[in-house]
């Protein structure tokens, strides 16, 4: 076990000189890379960096992560290969900068602390005080434990912690270390010194590049690189280098919470690569989740995985109302999310004295206005489409309106505004009138 590896609590100034160690052994790449989070922590300082916070502004290269999961999650990829993505994440910090044949796979979620060869980390209740931080259990070739003790008061970030708080991501990425096979080092600018004043170091130093690719070796050029990913329509396009020509492997984030004793990675596997070997084209699996993706090599040995690199399947499409209520009566109803693809239905609640329906559609960018556009916009029952896309649909008098979408990866996450109205004839007549503001999904 080893506290912030056997840490106890040290103040004052340190030296910086050289001096790695390790523990003995290495985690295979073919499948001891994967880690999960069991997110049981009771500060709400440890879960208060996501939507709920006025500060939050989204984190595009760790998808899905927040809270307490999300800095342990930066903590592991701080160890990576090359830039998890773009490298940001962390303020004053490029995250991803160990140079070895290593990379760490995010898995998502676990039921459980699980043990020492599971490859979890999660808070424990008590860690017997002794200014002890955390710690990990390591068989090493078999995997590992990450425990955070409670006792201590634990802060996400990616801020300063203040006062008696501790970083959780600092101390993350230093618990790593050991889960990697490296022991403490005697060099105080090294993110594996045996102890902090406060966790906020959150960088792996030269001393730590240095032990890391003594255990993995520096990044070989061999390697397979992950530069580039494009979800669209289920399908998966991966750009990059190093892919073997066929039987790769594509590593996905699990969706689901998983057994502890489960393996978490959602894997395809017999995947072929184009273009000589620089792009991946697969299916993504229903389980895959927001996280990492990484591909393995039709090999053997710590060269043959690829960095971990930022994933999001996307999300289905959505339909939302801005209006409906007091005099503007007509309302729509969505039958199903507008995907790239398929056919979304849009049905207008007719009133007594309605002729027919109209639904007029705006293009990306366009102005939804919530209480419809005027009459004179109107041209009997045609599609008014301004915008870049054509989004035809047939004209019903039950009100009841189909779109088909096109099947083109461009319209994803564009926003269309369609406004429903009930028109009597001669003379004109608009009645309620209202809006959805639609965002294309898939």
């Amino acid at each position: 076990a080893f506290a912030l590896g056997t840490a106890a609590l040290l103040f004052g100034p340190v030296e910086s000189t050289e001096g790695f160690d390790v523990l003995g052994g290495s985690l295979s790449a073919e499948n001891q890379r994967d880690f999960r989070v069991r997110n049981t922590f009771s500060d709400p300082q440890a879960n208060n960096w996501g939507p709920q916070n006025p500060n939050w502004n989204g984190e595009p290269q760790f998808p899905g992560g927040t809270g307490a999961t999300l800095a342990i999650w930066k903590g592991a990829v701080e160890w990576g290969s090359t830039l998890h993505g773009d490298g940001t994440g962390t303020p004053g910090q490029t995250l991803g900068n160990g140079g070895a044949n290593f990379d760490f796979a995010y898995m998502g979620a676990a039921a459980g602390g699980g043990n020492s060869n599971n490859n979890i980390a999660s808070p424990i209740s008590s860690c017997g005080g002794g200014g002890v931080l955390a710690f990990v259990e390591t068989p090493i070739s078999d995997g590992w434990r990450m425990r955070f003790c409670e006792e201590i008061l634990w802060a996400d970030g990616p801020g300063v912690a203040v006062g008696n708080e501790f970083n959780i991501q600092g101390v993350a990425c230093h618990e790593f270390g050991h889960a990697l096979g490296l022991d403490h080092s005697t060099s105080g600018a090294a993110i594996m010194f045996p102890s902090t004043a406060d966790g906020n170091q959150r960088s792996i130093s030269n001393d730590d590049i240095a032990g890391v690719q003594f255990i993995y070796g520096a990044a070989s050029s061999s390697k397979p690189v992950i530069t580039a990913v494009e979800v669209c329509g289920g399908v998966a396009t991966i750009t990059g280098s190093n892919f073997s020509n066929s039987n790769n492997q594509v590593w996905f984030t699990n969706a689901n919470v998983t057994g502890t004793t489960t393996d978490p990675r959602v894997i395809a596997s017999n995947v072929s690569s184009t273009g000589g070997g620089t792009q991946i084209v697969v299916n993504v699996p229903a389980n895959a989740g927001p996280g990492d993706v990484l591909v393995k090599q039709n090999a053997t040995g710590h060269a043959t995985l690829s960095n971990a690199f930022p994933f999001d399947p996307g999300s289905d499409g959505t339909a939302t109302e801005l209006n409906g209520n007091g005099t503007n009566l007509v309302v729509y109803a969505s039958t199903s999310p507008p995907n790239i693809g398929s056919t979304w239905t849009a049905t207008v609640a007719l009133q007594p004295n309605d002729n027919r329906s109209i639904v007029a559609v705006n293009g990306s960018g366009a102005n939804c206005l919530a209480n419809g556009i005027s009459p004179g916009f109107l041209n009997g029952t045609q599609l008014l489409v301004p915008g870049p896309y054509l989004m035809p649909h047939n004209t019903s008098l039950t009100g009841s309106h189909s779109f088909p979408i096109q099947n083109d990866c461009a319209l994803v996450g564009q926003t269309f505004c369609t406004q429903g109205f009930g028109v009597e004839l001669g003379p004109l007549r608009v009645y309620g009138r209202n809006a959805l503001q639609l965002t294309i999904g898939g």
